[in-house]
């Protein structure tokens, strides 16, 4: 098993050149998660959390505009999937988080 992902870690940090230039944006999507999910696991096996997330903060640069707004776009359609109409994180009196945590006049007590 550790011989399989060792190689699985070198064939996709080699393919990341390749798919950078790629045309197909599918290839860039798959190669970038692939990256981000070895970065996760090395954040959680090894502790190494800083530079996991330099890692994928790094990798994300390999992602193109369009990517994103396509990535946007299924987020959106997803949520719109998931969470029911007129529902809000927020309470319905329009109260921030920061008034809600400090009370109800918004003050935070001293």
């Amino acid at each position: 098993m550790g011989t399989a992902v060792c190689y699985f870690t070198i064939a996709v940090e080699l393919a990341l050149p390749f798919a950078i230039l790629s045309a197909r944006p599918w290839v860039r999507k798959a190669n970038t998660l692939a990256l981000e999910a070895m970065h996760v696991g090395i954040m959680v096996c090894m502790g190494l959390v800083c530079f996991g997330l330099l890692m994928i903060g790094a990798d994300c640069t390999c992602l193109r505009d369009d990517d994103y707004r396509s990535l946007a776009r299924r987020l959106r359609t997803l949520k719109e999937r998931l969470l029911p109409r007129g529902w809000s994180p927020l309470p319905a009196r329009g109260m921030s988080p920061v008034a809600i945590a400090a009370g109800q006049d918004g003050v935070a007590d001293a």
